[in-house]
């Protein structure tokens, strides 16, 4: 009884929900976060019924009156288990690729489907207007049928749906366990799955062939931070990378001499908000699967003698593609230590990020501000 109220009531709450989502991020985010609620209580449901067969109905519930409530009985959990399957489905296939977290804490796979827009939108009819025809005509005929049982001259079977009111002491309910294991275990089982895709701390730099950098200056690992600022629907936004090293071959007396190499954790990044964290892990941003390092080459030192700062050239290479911007730095350099201070700017269609989803910056802002600083003990 606890599962069919608690259920009845999500169920209408995500009807209506459903259609009134439009272009509402959090609204989208709490539907797929009730659906993937409501894909474990049904699995619930299903394995305590199996423990626990509904009580036969009266017998003056005449043959046609029985037929058409195992119809419904039948039809409210196929739709139960259909829809938010469906629903997991179209978020798996959509072309948007936009992550699930559940309740802005969890992150939710998506099923290893192709993205397939013809289909997702065929699915999205079924899922939308299909389900609501589907659930308020079954829902009608359910209501229709416990009006008529508690006017007409049958007993005991409205009785069954209220907590308290079921008088069956001989009624022992059973199973409670195994519902508990297989709803919550499913559950817990794929929300591990995007556990195990986490990247680990980065290699140490390799600097065993002659040619590479010969670093003479160390940064101090509590004393570096690559920040990052972006807008999003309105609201500004920053974020940063908690995962990156650099080789730094520096000479303050010989610019051209200078380069430096950093290595950033794509996987890292971290923006205070769970869905644009997994966001920015999907294919059409940093693809982190497939690219899951950003390399950022610095040469062409020069000095601004007017207003004390240098520039250089950041070479960025970013799932296969390479950019070049300007870097602008603030250096003070006090005998062996040194703090620095730079910035540059970065287009994200020249990056080929959320090229699909927001070609027209409509949602996110076209340019991304990224900010680095650092201390740093030069190598004797």
């Amino acid at each position: 009884m606890t599962l069919h109220w608690v259920m009845a009531v999500l169920i209408l709450f995500m009807i209506w929900l459903g259609h009134n989502m439009h272009n509402h991020e959090v609204r989208f985010q709490l539907h797929k976060s009730i659906g993937i609620t409501l894909l474990v209580l049904i699995i619930a449901r299903i394995v305590w019924r199996l423990y626990n067969k509904p009580p036969p109905l009266p017998n003056d519930v005449n043959t046609i009156e029985t037929k058409l409530s195992k119809f419904v009985q039948f039809g409210f959990y196929t739709l139960m288990l259909a829809i938010p399957l469906g629903g997991w489905i179209m978020v798996s296939i959509s072309p948007f690729a936009v992550p699930t977290v559940l309740f802005e804490l969890i992150s939710w796979p998506s099923l290893p489907l192709a993205r397939n827009e013809d289909v997702y939108k065929r699915l999205a009819f079924l899922h939308g207007k299909g389900a609501t025809i589907g659930f308020l005509s079954l829902l009608f005929l359910h209501v229709a049928g416990a009006i008529k049982h508690q006017i007409g001259p049958e007993t005991g079977v409205l009785n069954r749906m209220f907590p308290g009111q079921n008088t069956d002491a001989s009624h022992k309910p059973k199973g409670l366990v195994p519902t508990l294991l297989t709803s919550i275990g499913f559950f817990l089982a794929v929300a591990a799955i995007p556990l195990f895709s986490q990247s680990g701390p980065l290699a140490a730099p390799d600097n065993s062939v002659a040619d590479r950098i010969k670093p003479n200056w160390v940064i101090a690992d509590d004393q570096k931070a690559i920040n990052f600022k972006f807008s999003h629907d309105g609201g500004d936004y920053s974020g940063q990378f908690d995962i990156w090293n650099a080789q730094i071959e520096f000479y303050e007396d010989d610019l051209a001499k200078s380069r430096v190499r950093v290595e950033v954790d794509l996987s890292r990044a971290i923006t205070g908000k769970k869905l644009y964290d997994d966001s920015l892990k999907a294919s059409e941003w940093f693809d982190v699967k497939t690219n899951p390092i950003a390399i950022v080459n610095l040469e062409n030192f020069k000095l601004n003698p007017t207003r004390d700062d240098y520039t250089a050239n950041a070479t960025l290479e970013l799932k296969g593609i390479t950019v070049t911007a300007p870097f602008t730095f603030n250096l003070k350099i006090n005998a062996d230590q040194a703090i620095m201070n730079g910035a540059t700017t970065l287009s994200r269609k020249t990056l080929n990020l959320g090229q699909d989803s927001d070609p027209d910056a409509d949602w996110v802002s076209e340019h991304v501000a990224v900010n680095v600083a650092l201390s740093a003990t030069r190598i004797k």
